[in-house]
């Protein structure tokens, strides 16, 4: 009995933590893009995105997506002086042995000694949808300031999956016509 009960408490404890990373069945992994429109309207910056442990850490120029890697990324834009972004040594501190803590403490002591001024927060890379949603892609687009934090994009756009849509509709069309047909006959009988 105390073996069960043992087994029993095992599976209650550990079980979540091992399928923490698990997406939940029936669900898809969906890309979020999110994009500075007005990147151009600061020559004088450079703009880096981090989003913490496991996420990527890049220069953004023209055209690139800002933030990236692990799905559970939340990713901050950084505007530094021109000059003053060394990717290398953010990846020094994001690196390090140190605790969490200790890496936030480091980084932000980094971040003040550059200038670097936050512009964005909350940037999502990941969403969940359901397996046969014909969402391929969600894009947002910002409009940052200097002098305030962005959370929310000022314009959401989706990108789909025609052939998804164009399978469904005709397969909803189809059953549609099929039930009519056979409607038709029992009425005549």
């Amino acid at each position: 009995m105390k073996r069960f009960a043992f087994i029993v408490l095992f599976l209650i404890l550990v079980l979540p933590i091992i399928s923490a990373d698990v997406i939940t069945p029936g669900i898809k992994s969906i890309p979020v893009l999110n994009y500075i429109e007005n990147i151009d309207d600061f020559p004088n910056y450079e703009f880096v995105s981090w989003g913490g442990i496991m996420c990527n850490i890049d220069f953004i120029k023209r055209g690139d997506p800002a933030g990236g890697g692990y799905k559970f990324c939340s990713g901050v834009v950084y505007a530094f002086p021109k000059g003053n972004a060394n990717i290398t040594e953010i990846r020094l501190i994001d690196s390090s042995r140190k605790t969490l803590e200790e890496k936030n403490i480091t980084l932000e002591e980094y971040l003040d000694s550059k200038g670097a001024i936050r512009v964005l927060k909350n940037l999502n890379n990941n969403m969940g949808a359901p397996e046969s949603s014909a969402l391929k892609a969600k894009v947002n687009y910002y409009k940052i300031d200097l002098d305030s934090v962005e959370e929310t994009p000022y314009k959401v756009r989706y990108k789909f999956e025609y052939s998804y849509l164009i399978f469904y509709i005709l397969t909803s069309l189809i059953a549609l016509i099929i039930i009519m047909i056979i409607l038709m006959r029992r009425r005549k009988e």
